[in-house]
């Protein structure tokens, strides 16, 4: 939920540069969607196949909003 409500906001600012501050947020946000996957799997909360399933789509949607920084830091927003 913090991922997408950073890029609704973001997306809203009004500015490339606005917005490149929200995709960050959103990415470091992915980054806690990984550390709260393994701690539910510690925790016994989660299963490993639902912990792996989590984390690699938290690293597949970072590596698109690395991306979209790129070129929104390069001015192709």
């Amino acid at each position: 939920m913090s991922v997408a409500s950073n890029l609704a906001e973001g997306s809203e600012r009004g500015s490339d540069r606005d917005f490149l501050r929200f995709v960050r947020m959103a990415n470091a946000s992915c980054a806690e969607v990984e550390a709260q996957a393994t701690i539910a799997l510690d925790l016994a909360l989660a299963g490993p196949d639902q912990v792996t399933r989590v984390i690699d789509q938290a690293q597949r949607i970072g590596r698109m909003l690395n991306r979209l920084m790129a070129r929104l830091a390069e001015g192709g927003g």
